[in-house]
């Protein structure tokens, strides 16, 4: 009978037989003790980075619960309209909000008003102290809900 243990020599031997390791120390002479993907590797790498990206920050509504949160607090300061909150992605039918599409954290983007208007400028103005405090307690508030 055949003795199929699998042991490091073994993994080691298949990785580097195929392309997925290569020690350091073969490839630029004397870097012992490190180690370097081969195109495979790489592969794999990418492939398993890419998959955590994608279900923990792409499929995620982070950046949508803390815009909630920020919009409600200046809501309560007092801004000239609530345009509520919009999000939008590269894949998203709404092209105007790419801008954070493929962000690699949870991200927002404020429109607080428009220079062209002078109520907005006032208002602006008058709260800015309050609409700083308004956004820190809703990164805050939202940064308690976080498993990390």
């Amino acid at each position: 009978m055949e003795n199929n243990n699998l042991t490091m020599e073994k993994l080691v031997n298949y990785c580097k037989q195929y392309g997925f390791i290569f020690q350091g120390s073969e490839i630029y002479g004397g870097l012992a003790n490190t180690w370097d993907y081969g195109p495979l590797g790489s592969r794999i790498k990418n492939a398993v980075k890419d998959s955590w990206r994608k279900r923990f920050i792409q499929e995620n509504d982070n950046s949508y619960e803390i815009a909630k949160l920020i919009m409600n607090n200046l809501d309560r300061v007092g801004i000239s309209r609530n345009r509520g909150v919009r999000s939008g992605s590269m894949t998203s039918e709404d092209k105007d909000y790419v801008v954070n599409g493929k962000s690699c954290m949870p991200s927002v983007l404020l429109e607080m008003g428009f220079m062209s208007s002078p109520t907005d400028n006032r208002l602006f103005k008058q709260n800015l102290e309050e609409y700083a405090k308004a956004i820190a307690e809703a990164v805050l508030q939202w940064s308690e809900t976080q498993p990390y």
